[in-house]
């Protein structure tokens, strides 16, 4: 539930998308995580929790990876078919939230891809490479941002709802 758990829902433009090295002790294994990072800018907030964080401009935020296998020579993506795989250039509708997984008192902000939107023409899309859905986003495509904003003014958030994600 979108207007339960995020801080805010906005559309975005992802910026590019940089690769992750996997950590020393990964390579010595061979077996481990190359992530990826992708820079969020061209945000339009279209609705915010009350007394949710203020929105950054533009902010950087996990977008999967691979696993690998040095001795398999295998690299899967990190991902299941509901998940989107954000591809730099393109426009996306999501929920964003702010967390502070490290617990070291440095939040930042994350897409929530699992629920992300595509955009075309100016309309809420399935991204292409999503082969599975949720009830909520079939709900919301084939609306403008401004219809999906609308509809999350006047949604009620589930009381008793916990918001820390971390």
């Amino acid at each position: 539930d979108w207007v339960t758990y995020a801080d805010a829902v906005a559309t975005f433009t992802v910026g590019q998308i940089m690769t992750v090295d996997p950590t020393h002790e990964e390579l010595a294994t061979g077996q481990g995580i190359i992530g990826r990072r992708a820079d969020i800018g061209q945000l339009t907030v279209l609705w915010r929790r009350p007394q949710a964080p203020d929105m950054p401009a533009t902010f950087e935020t996990e977008a999967g990876g691979w696993s690998f296998d040095a001795t398999t020579h295998v690299r899967r993506e990190l991902r299941d078919t509901s998940f989107a795989w954000l591809t730099e250039g393109e426009r996306y509708l999501a929920p964003l939230v702010q967390v502070d997984f490290s617990r070291r008192g440095a939040p930042a902000w994350e897409v929530l891809t699992g629920a992300l939107l595509g955009m075309r023409e100016g309309r809420t899309v399935t991204p292409p490479d999503v082969t599975a859905t949720d009830t909520a986003r079939t709900a919301l495509l084939g609306k403008t941002p401004e219809e999906v904003g609308a509809l999350l003014g006047e949604a009620t958030p589930h009381t008793g709802a916990d918001f820390t994600l971390d």
